[in-house]
């Protein structure tokens, strides 16, 4: 879930989509890392991922009883959640900081 709503993916995916709806097709074109390939901490950072993902479910469910301030706070806790996820998938698929900032759109 994490490496498939990255910023990374969902870059790719602008690029190559004919469309705004995914197809199966283009699931499967995915450069997806195949974690029994991957070397030790490779395979660590794609458990980091994991746990994030984890992490924000948890904070999405919590955000809708919030109010006010705390609605606030999760929100910045899903938003730093959400660059720690992308930064892992960044690095698992070797993208430099010049890539990265065409990525972002900075």
């Amino acid at each position: 879930m994490g490496i498939l709503n990255s910023r990374l993916l969902n870059f790719r995916f602008k690029l190559t989509s004919s469309n705004n709806h995914i197809l199966t097709n283009e699931l499967y074109e995915l450069p997806l890392v195949q974690k029994n390939a991957m070397e030790k901490d490779q395979r660590h950072d794609c458990e980091k991922i994991t746990s994030l993902v984890k992490t924000f479910i948890i904070l999405k469910a919590d955000e809708i009883s919030a109010k006010g301030s705390e609605k606030d706070h999760i929100q910045r806790q899903i938003d730093q959640t959400d660059r720690e996820i992308d930064d892992l998938v960044y690095k698992l698929y070797g993208i430099t900081e010049e890539e990265k900032k065409i990525i972002e759109g900075k």
